[in-house]
């Protein structure tokens, strides 16, 4: 049995999403003296409207799973997503009134202090960082025994729904995008910190077309996560978990993740320029492990072969992004940008 409007109203209050005036006048508003109670779904379907709820926090509530709307002083206002190490959940600072996205890790996760710490000196070393092309972190915390990270809210959409979505995506375009997210990586590594797990799904594009690079410094905390926990998962055998994702990993990261080095970034990024200028991985597989080998073994795909308008200044840089050797790519993910930035300013000088 559903909750009854006066039981709704109340968990409002219980919850901290209404103060307890608030209640009294909303319940006031809704009840005929001498009628019956106010019928619950109107009620909530009002509240929705006038903006007072958002379908995310009336579904939850009226379900009877309202105590989880609340993480400190972070009101959950929706869910984004959700990843190996938890849940991501659009939220609202209740008195700075401030839109974040908050990164719920998952109580197994919470459980495990060896986590934790390593979790909050990664967090401690994102929040230093400040650049354009860099998701924010703010803040992180700890409520009903699960820990979090504030970071900043980027109204837009990842990069691969955002390409798949433009398909095909134009070659200036692309290029434009990856020199941002290489602008990001470059600041990022000029602060020590290795991304690990770079792919169009963490590189957020505004709707002003700004590329932002998502969840720096967080990949190294799944590997933790698997050794503290006596878990024998790996890249092999499990896509996306611990080292990388193998639509992306450069060879030398699924030998040992621990020393891959900044360039595994690059080749990373360059996968990620394959992906989203031909709408396909660059090696596809059956098995995490046959791509694995790929990366290791098959010829570095041609993105002229795949796309013609591919200027050839674009295919010679992104065969030395691709480089099977860290040696033999470009070293520094500055470089990249900057050649990037070049060929796309030729680009639209040749129009």
């Amino acid at each position: 049995m559903g909750l009854t409007a006066i039981q709704f109203v109340e968990s409002l209050t219980v919850h901290g999403l209404m103060s307890n005036g608030e209640a009294t006048s909303l319940l006031k508003e809704c009840t005929v003296v001498g009628g019956p109670e106010p019928d619950v779904e109107k009620l909530v379907r009002k509240l929705v409207q006038d903006g007072k709820l958002t379908k995310f926090q009336a579904v939850n509530l009226y379900q009877g799973r309202g105590k989880g709307l609340l993480l400190g002083d972070y009101l959950i206002l929706d869910k984004i997503g959700a990843g190996a190490m938890g849940k991501v959940y659009k939220a609202k600072h209740r008195r700075m009134n401030r839109v974040v996205a908050l990164k719920v890790l998952s109580p197994h996760v919470s459980a495990a202090p060896k986590i934790i710490d390593r979790f909050f000196r990664e967090v401690q070393v994102a929040a230093r960082m400040s650049h354009p092309n860099v998701v924010a972190a703010y803040d992180s915390g700890e409520s009903q025994g699960l820990h979090y990270l504030v970071m900043e809210f980027v109204e837009g959409r990842d990069l691969l729904s955002y390409a798949d979505a433009n398909a095909p995506l134009g070659v200036d375009c692309a290029i434009d995008l990856i020199r941002q997210a290489a602008e990001g990586l470059a600041y990022a590594h000029e602060q020590n910190v290795v991304h690990r797990d770079v792919k169009p799904a963490n590189i957020l594009v505004t709707h002003d077309g700004r590329a932002k690079i998502l969840d720096l410094g967080l990949a190294r905390i799944m590997e933790d996560e698997s050794t503290n926990t006596g878990e024998t998962q790996n890249v092999l055998t499990v896509e996306g978990e611990v080292m990388g994702t193998p639509d992306y990993m450069a060879p030398e990261q699924s030998f040992d993740t621990h020393t891959a080095d900044h360039r595994a970034d690059i080749y990373a990024l360059g996968c990620s320029l394959y992906r989203i200028l031909t709408g396909r991985i660059p090696y596809p597989g059956d098995t995490p492990v046959q791509k694995v080998m790929a990366h290791h073994d098959q010829p570095i795909p041609s993105l002229r072969g795949a796309r013609a308008d591919v200027p050839a200044e674009l295919e010679t840089l992104y065969q030395k992004m691709m480089a099977k050797s860290p040696q033999d790519r470009v070293q520094s993910a500055r470089v990249a940008a900057e050649q990037l930035a070049t060929i796309g300013a030729a680009l639209k000088s040749a129009r």
